[in-house]
């Protein structure tokens, strides 16, 4: 009777042991996924950072970009008027005789 106990105990004891070793080494799998994950987290966290700070300037860059762009196009605008009004300063008509032909000005 006490060896039938002292094997039952026997068995026992290796499948908890065999059990306590296999959940620790799950426990062991788990803690370096952890880990790893933590470490994809951060190096996510850093990029978007990263990120964030290009999307600022490339903001600034257009926002200047079109800033510029409005300049040249008032200045165009001041030019093509100047031109008309020295056109049409130029044109037959207004006291001064010129031809125009569709590639030169005759006087």
């Amino acid at each position: 009777m006490f060896l039938g106990a002292g094997i039952i105990w026997l068995l026992l004891r290796f499948k908890y042991e065999a059990k306590r070793a296999s959940s620790d080494e799950k426990l062991r799998y788990l803690e370096k996924e952890l880990e790893t994950n933590r470490t994809d987290i951060e190096q996510k966290e850093k990029q978007i950072i990263d990120l964030n700070r290009s999307l600022s300037g490339k903001e600034a860059d257009l926002k200047n970009i079109r800033e510029r762009l409005l300049e040249q196009k008032s200045e165009l605008e001041k030019i093509q008027d100047k031109f008309r009004l020295e056109f049409k300063n130029l044109w037959p008509g207004n006291n001064t005789s010129v031809f125009v032909s569709s590639n030169f000005l005759y006087f």
